[in-house]
């Protein structure tokens, strides 16, 4: 009798143990949102809450994670599973600044013209000698890239300056003979005419070159016949973006690409994506369904609202989706910061649902903040299929 009560208080520990101890247990993921005018989060499906730290800090999940930031008009939601990524950085664009940059191309035969590229921003310069004066800035070490140009519009020249840049400053580079040497020829992008399906007639391209911290440098725009292009040596690698469109008026549908290189002046081979059916509810805050892309590189999807001067995008990772093939936007207005993140009745909407395909892992993609394409990751493939459709909220 002894010996049964004391193996039934064993067995009890025991169950009580592995009560304790999931055999998923949870784990944290650092959140950063800098710069974000509100931030809130659900872990595992939970009630969204607020961080008492928005700009850092940790969610605790088992298997997924929504953050909800809101960066003025536009709320950004990230939807991601924990095997995605537990270290991710959802920070708002930085604050703009201004700041004036010098410059004298005159020691370059036959300058007519500049721009100055700075980071995502650029500003043209007349004539081979001047002031250009930046209101779109970011403050920060980063590299500024003087091309100099002829009259025809060719790069004949190009100088980089990585420079501490803060709001109110003046700047200048001096474009020298020898900053010729820098372009770098033989870049092409192949020709992709013959997967613009029927009666798609507009087409768009262009290609940038990406600097060690970041700055985009455009160097030439790409129609669906592709082309050559030159760059320069001091590009970290180069990217292209090609997108083409339906004209169809409602629903209309998108195919896009982004490629990007190990190195400068790269040969891109174009390949876009099948076209994506998406359905969309058409209510205030619609659920989008069909999200059931069959493809190997499928990693997740984008989804988003417009209206008025308004904006709800939500990137959505496919092992968040796990076996579901629909995903709501969340009312988010009770939420404190999020009012009026919904479309008023009698509202214009425009939802979008695009497909991602890739060959990155969103734990790489995430590390910076996506303030627009990944354009600084090397040797990356995506492709994007889109369908927008307009209606009226309910």
């Amino acid at each position: 009798m002894t010996r049964n009560f004391r193996l039934s208080l064993a067995l009890l520990a025991v169950a009580v143990f592995l009560t304790a101890c999931p055999s998923n247990p949870a784990s944290n993921v650092a959140i950063t949102a800098a710069s974000a005018d509100a931030v809130a989060y659900s872990a595992d499906g939970g009630d969204w809450q607020v961080p008492d730290n928005p700009d850092e800090f940790t969610i605790a999940a088992r298997s997924s994670y929504q953050v909800a930031v809101r960066c003025g008009d536009s709320t950004n939601i990230y939807a991601f599973a924990v095997s995605d990524a537990t270290a991710v950085d959802f920070s708002c664009a930085p604050e703009k600044i201004t700041y004036t940059v010098t410059y004298d191309a005159t020691q370059v035969t036959g300058a007519d013209h500049v721009m100055l590229f700075a980071q995502q921003t650029s500003a043209l310069g007349s004539g081979n000698t001047g002031q250009i004066a930046v209101t779109s800035g970011v403050a920060g070490t980063q590299d500024l890239v003087l091309v100099v140009y002829d009259g025809t519009g060719a790069a004949i020249a190009a100088r980089m300056e990585t420079l501490d840049v803060s709001d109110g400053g003046s700047y200048s580079i001096t474009v020298e003979s020898g900053d010729t040497g820098h372009l770098r020829g033989g870049g092409s992008v192949s020709d992709f005419s013959s997967q613009v399906p029927a009666g798609w007639t507009s087409s768009s391209g262009f290609v940038v070159a990406m600097t060690p911290l970041g700055t985009q440098v455009i160097l030439d725009f790409i129609l669906s016949s592709g082309g050559s292009y030159t760059s320069f040596d001091f590009a970290k690698h180069d990217a292209v973006m090609v997108s083409v469109k339906d004209q169809s008026p409602n629903p209309s549908k998108t195919l896009a690409q982004l490629l990007t290189s190990h190195a400068p002046a790269a040969s891109f081979e174009v390949q876009l994506p099948e076209v994506f059916d998406a359905t969309v509810s058409h209510e205030a805050l619609p659920e989008f369904s069909n999200l059931n892309r069959a493809s190997s590189d499928l990693v997740g999807y984008h989804l988003q609202i417009e209206w008025g001067t308004q904006t709800i995008s939500a990137l959505v990772s496919k092992a968040f989706l796990g076996s579901s093939a629909s995903y709501r936007i969340p009312d988010l207005t009770g939420v404190s910061g999020f009012s009026g993140a919904k479309p008023a009745s009698g509202e214009t909407v425009k939802a979008t649902a695009e497909t991602l395909e890739s060959n990155a892992d969103w734990k790489d993609v995430l590390k910076k903040p996506l303030h627009g394409m990944p354009l600084d990751l090397p040797d990356l493939n995506v492709k994007i299929a889109g369908d927008i459709e307009e209606y009226v909220a309910p």
